[in-house]
């Protein structure tokens, strides 16, 4: 009978096998949404400046400053193959000296920030092959994966002080505004025309302006020849965004106020980023453009304090939509 019994189970359970195996095992659970766009705004605040139109010093020795913040933030720079990443550097105030702080990446989507590597003195650009490029504390570049990993040295010279730009492949790079190297450090072209490079124009040539010139220059990085681009109508540009065709810089016809700009090639656009601003108080530069946003770096500076001789100073990173509107302090996490 127990023998009888067992056989009918397993019976059983083979039939219930064959007719239940095709049918698919249901989804419980809602697939996860990208809510990363909506992000933009929820980890930011909108941005006011406290400091506009306040008292400047005008002394001719430069006023100390006062740090009301735990920290300052610094060269903001998106990751070019994710939207909703960027990194930057951050000085602990009066702890860390002002050439000596730490890389961090920040991802809109989770809202964490992550320590890359530290000892970074100046700027940095990141390229589609996940390598962000720095000026160090010994004034030499460095290149480093984005998680951390295979800290470089890319210098020997000890001078490298000035923005680092690399082109869309992320196989060359400009630096000290002379220099064409690999993505090793190898110089490959050395450029003789002077001037300030804005950016690559494409794989063979790259845009450069001089102060106070008529027009943007373009120049072959192989042959060093040149050629007037487009005229700066007075404008000083500091940055080419490839993908849009578009020169960032600034407005100074009276020299007092000052207006961001970005200036479309293609439709012959100009759009104010902001209005005007006191030199105390300004956004100092715009970094990327990504779609409708513009990351930038804000610095506040006034007196306030009570003491014509000292300022209070803020560095901040912001984001803004691309013709100005809507300006936000991110609220990066300490």
């Amino acid at each position: 009978m127990k023998t009888l019994k067992n056989t009918i189970f397993f019976l059983g359970v083979l039939v219930l096998g064959s007719c239940c195996k095709d049918k698919p095992i249901p989804i419980t659970n809602e697939p996860i949404k990208d809510n990363c766009p909506e992000m933009y705004d929820a980890r930011s605040t909108p941005y006011i400046n406290p400091y506009m139109g306040t008292l400047f010093t005008q002394s001719p020795i430069p006023p100390g400053h006062i740090y009301p913040d735990k920290y300052c933030y610094w060269y903001p720079c998106m990751n070019p193959t994710n939207e909703f990443e960027f990194c930057y550097a951050r000085r602990e105030n009066g702890v860390q000296a002002n050439d000596d702080m730490d890389l961090y990446k920040y991802n809109f989507c989770s809202g964490k920030s992550t320590l890359i590597t530290k000892h970074i003195a100046y700027c940095t650009d990141w390229s589609v092959k996940d390598w962000i490029i720095f000026t160090g504390q010994n004034r030499d570049l460095w290149k480093v994966k984005s998680n951390g990993d295979s800290l470089m040295r890319l210098t020997f010279t000890g001078n490298s002080q000035t923005d680092v730009v690399w082109n869309a492949t992320g196989n060359l790079f400009i630096w000290n505004n002379t220099k064409i190297a690999d993505e090793n450090g190898n110089t490959k072209h050395t450029i003789t025309n002077l001037g300030t490079i804005l950016g690559w124009a494409d794989e063979n040539n790259i845009f450069s302006m001089s102060q106070g010139a008529n027009n943007v220059k373009k120049v072959n990085i192989r042959t060093n020849q040149v050629t007037d681009f487009i005229p700066t109508n007075g404008n000083v540009y500091y940055k080419y965004l490839t993908n849009s065709n578009e020169f960032l810089g600034v407005e100074d016809s009276m020299y007092i106020y000052t207006k961001n700009i970005i200036y479309n090639v293609t439709n012959n656009k100009t759009t104010y980023m902001s209005s005007s601003y006191l030199p105390q108080s300004f956004p100092s530069n715009v970094y990327c453009k990504f779609g409708d946003k513009i990351l930038l770096q804000q610095i506040l500076r006034d007196t306030l304090t009570g003491d014509p001789a000292l300022l209070n100073f803020r560095s901040h990173i912001a984001i803004m939509n691309a013709d100005g509107t809507n300006e936000r302090q991110i609220l990066l996490p300490e």
